[in-house]
């Protein structure tokens, strides 16, 4: 998704929409020039060697050269077998990510059918709660007769 546009939902009216954003746009590359990264300050590098990539801090609104700075999703089980992950998504990655949840029943392969997308707004499976500087983010994950692994794929969109 280029910068400064967002993808809504409207499932009552069955449409995807393209939409214009009017707030100013901060980039991965904007933020993390920001910061004195030793030379780690690639998407999927991980500067500050806690786990999280660079571009996963840079979602959940942490610090890149802190570790242990950003919120950690989490998984909760609800009634019914089924299971709630939820996270923190900074504003300025709203619009400027590509974020995905994807399921698999083996941790070998990641089906695009069972993907759930993370949009700007809330969808069927996904919450999204504005909060100000902040979105809280809840994806419902149903239960089945299977084993269900979760990944969260965030990546920036090509530059034009």
């Amino acid at each position: 998704m280029p910068a400064g546009w967002e993808i809504e939902v409207d499932d009552a009216a069955q449409e995807i929409r393209l939409v214009a954003t009017t707030e100013p746009v901060e980039t991965y590359d904007s933020w993390i020039a920001g910061y004195s990264t030793s030379g780690e300050s690639g998407f999927t590098q991980d500067a500050d060697h806690d786990g999280f990539s660079n571009g996963l801090e840079f979602l959940l609104g942490g610090d890149p050269t802190v570790a242990g700075d950003s919120p950690a999703p989490t998984l909760v089980a609800t009634p019914g077998g089924g299971f709630t992950y939820s996270f923190t998504r900074a504003d300025r990655a709203r619009g400027t990510t590509i974020v995905i949840a994807k399921l698999s029943d083996d941790l070998a392969t990641w089906p695009p059918g069972r993907d759930i997308p993370v949009g700007a707004s809330s969808s069927p499976s996904v919450t999204v709660s504005d909060q100000g500087d902040h979105d809280d983010i809840s994806i419902a994950i149903p239960g089945g007769p299977t084993r269900t692994f979760l990944r969260l794929e965030v990546s920036v969109p090509p530059t034009p």
